[in-house]
């Protein structure tokens, strides 16, 4: 049985359409069912508290406000002096050789 998933895109954003879109191409994908699409973040607390049971899918970080409640924080992507590539899984060379130059043995 698939997982319900609410899409919150804020109208206040002039592509919402597109956003909905994408969205929901996103819960296609990964076996959600949307549930509805929500544009205040109120209505899907409301939903949620309710009793939904449901992944919340947003096209964009800055959809959300800072200031909502509950607030999701994402650990990895704050932490000072880690950049994108050190962020990444690295590439293992089993059974064949590095390219010049990468430093790697």
């Amino acid at each position: 049985m698939p997982i319900d998933a609410l899409i919150f895109v804020p109208l206040t954003d002039p592509h919402s359409s597109h956003w909905v879109t994408v969205c929901y191409s996103y819960c296609l994908r990964h076996g959600y069912a949307p549930l509805a699409v929500v544009h205040r973040w109120t209505d899907v607390l409301k939903l949620v508290f309710e009793g939904t049971r449901a992944v919340i899918v947003v096209g964009r970080r800055d959809h959300l406000d800072p200031k909502r409640m509950p607030r999701v924080e994402v650990v990895c992507e704050e932490q000072p002096g880690v950049d994108d590539n050190q962020r990444r899984a690295s590439r293992r060379w089993e059974g064949r050789r590095p390219p010049p130059g990468s430093g790697r043995r």
